[in-house]
């Protein structure tokens, strides 16, 4: 995983960013979504946060808002459902 105060790239296709955060971040793919499951993890291993997005919502990017979270380090996870590809990434919130 990589992790930088810049936007995070996983490679030249995904990002999320700003990255840390507030709780509200995008994440995008230059493809676009087409059959993902997004979740967002907390160190305990409780899944905070959980969208599916369908293949007839095809989007290149879609806004999050956990700005109800509490300061910390999360994991984001992005899995493909056709084509099984997936990205993991820490997401850092900081709620000033």
């Amino acid at each position: 995983m990589k992790s930088t105060l810049a936007a995070s790239q996983i490679n030249d296709s995904e990002s999320l960013y700003p990255n840390p955060n507030n709780g509200i971040f995008t994440l995008s793919l230059t493809n676009g979504f087409s059959d993902e499951n997004i979740t967002v993890i907390d160190l305990a291993g409780r899944i905070v946060f959980e969208h599916k997005l369908n293949y007839t919502q095809k989007q290149k990017s879609i806004n999050v808002n956990l700005n109800t979270l509490s300061n910390g380090l999360y994991i984001v996870k992005v899995h493909n459902g056709i084509s099984g590809a997936n990205f993991t990434e820490r997401l850092i919130i900081n709620n000033q």
